[in-house]
């Protein structure tokens, strides 16, 4: 009998042992396919960090696709099939994008809002000119572009899980530079050389006429290669274009005329054009001399007959402003900056002088000079006498203090100018004689005597 109950509680034994051990078994295989697929993915980003663990991939799916490719990847797969499964998408030319998410579906998701998060539009350099400005250019910075590189992220997140399921990988990026940045933008608008004249003892309406016809020019925008006429851009001078009468040179002399002093304006743009090393395609001189800039390098224009021509022979725009004082007119250029330590400058030579003829005295019989003469003894000099010139300009530039060129300009000759003398008409009358006083008397009167 006790050997039965032996028996019996062996065999029992037995029984419990064997479904212990297929229990145990069975656990087991649970505990190590669960542990197999509980992953967790940190994307980190500069100082932050993006985490996503079972629990992220374990969402509902909203179509079949998505139920298919839950159904098919995480839930049925061992990690090493899954594996397998990759590395044949990848020898079919499949992204690593597409063939991780059967291993982590809805991961593709949290990728597109990081992409989204961190995606940064490039964007070239913009210039806004501003010639009455004190700084004449605002320059709207460039941007680098930035998106997430998608495909390398996901390389690297499956070369990670090979090797564990506690995956850390940084967020690599796409950078798209701009095609042009804010240091092209400012060599581009670099100040290339600026020009003044004087017309402090002009009149008030010539000084009108010259700013009228530099505010023309006043925020012009040359476009490499173009060519800029003097005449096209200020137009006719007419009183209807808001010019006034002031003395110009007409046939070698000075007369009163429709615009007198637009030659002023004209000049000081030639001679800023020149010192920008841009090509000069059309000047003339003036039939006389004049005041405001040395021989050779003035620049006479007539709607009719002579212009002022020049061409932006840089490979990007040129930038003009003009300023107008109540003594000076100035223009400025600006444009691609002058090869570092360039300087350029004008010289006129004198070759030859030419003596005035003999000056010519007018009387001013008729009252004309009336507020400035008038007495035979009174005179002024309408016009002073001026050598006359054979005159060269050179463009010369020095790198670095040293000499590098000297280029001729142009050969003038000026003829020379007479003098013109103007007098009074009227005979001074004879003064009266001043009565002698007696003093003698005067001071016996004085002390009583």
């Amino acid at each position: 009998t006790n050997c039965m109950k032996k028996m019996l509680f062996f065999i029992i034994f037995l029984i419990f042992l064997s479904f212990f051990t297929i229990f145990y078994q069975q656990n087991m295989i649970i505990f190590a396919f669960s542990n197999e697929n509980n992953v967790s993915i940190e994307l980190i980003c500069d100082n932050k960090k993006y985490f996503f663990n079972e629990n992220k991939f374990k969402k509902n799916p909203n179509n079949y696709q998505e139920k298919y490719i839950l159904d098919n990847s995480i839930w049925t797969k061992t990690k090493q099939e899954k594996i397998g499964f990759v590395n044949k998408c990848i020898d079919a030319n499949l992204s690593y994008e597409m063939a991780i998410e059967y291993i982590f579906p809805s991961l593709r998701q949290e990728i597109d809002a990081l992409d989204r998060k961190y995606y940064i539009k490039v964007q070239n350099a913009q210039i806004d000119f501003t010639p009455n400005e004190k700084n004449p250019f605002k320059i709207s910075p460039s941007i680098k572009g930035q998106c997430l590189d998608r495909e390398k992220l996901c390389r690297n997140i499956f070369e990670r899980y090979k090797k564990t399921n506690r995956i850390s990988v940084r967020l690599p990026f796409d950078f798209t530079e701009p095609t042009f940045t804010t240091a092209q933008a400012k060599r581009l608008t670099t100040l290339r050389s600026q020009f003044s004249t004087s017309y402090s003892a002009s009149s008030a309406d010539r000084k009108h006429n010259v700013k009228t016809a530099l505010d023309k020019f006043n925020g012009l925008v040359v476009g490499a290669g173009q060519k800029v006429s003097f005449n096209q851009v200020v137009g006719k001078r007419t009183q209807e274009n808001g010019y006034k009468t002031a003395k110009i040179i007409l046939e070698g002399e000075y007369v009163d005329g429709v615009g007198g002093g637009v030659c002023q304006a004209s000049t000081t743009l030639y001679n800023a054009v020149l010192l920008s090393d841009l090509k000069i395609h059309q000047v003339q001189r003036h039939s006389k001399r004049v005041s405001y800039v040395p021989p050779a390098l003035d620049a006479m224009v007539n709607w009719n007959s002579s212009d002022m021509v020049f061409e932006n022979t840089t490979s990007h725009p040129i930038y003009i402003a003009t300023k107008c004082t109540d003594t000076t007119a100035k223009v400025l250029v600006y444009g691609e900056a002058l090869q570092s330590g360039l300087t350029i400058k004008t010289e006129t030579e004198v070759v030859k002088k030419t003596a005035p003829p003999q000056e010519e005295v007018i009387v001013d019989n008729e009252g004309k000079y009336v507020d400035k003469v008038y007495y035979e003894d009174e005179s002024f000099y309408l016009h002073y006498a001026k050598e006359g010139v054979l005159a060269k300009s050179y463009l010369v530039k020095t790198l670095n203090g040293k000499p590098l060129s000297k280029t001729l300009i142009r050969t003038e000759q000026y003829p020379p100018e007479r003098a013109t003398k103007v007098v009074g008409a009227n005979k001074r009358p004879p003064l009266e004689p001043e009565p002698i006083y007696d003093y003698t008397q005067y001071i016996s009167d004085m002390v009583g005597w």
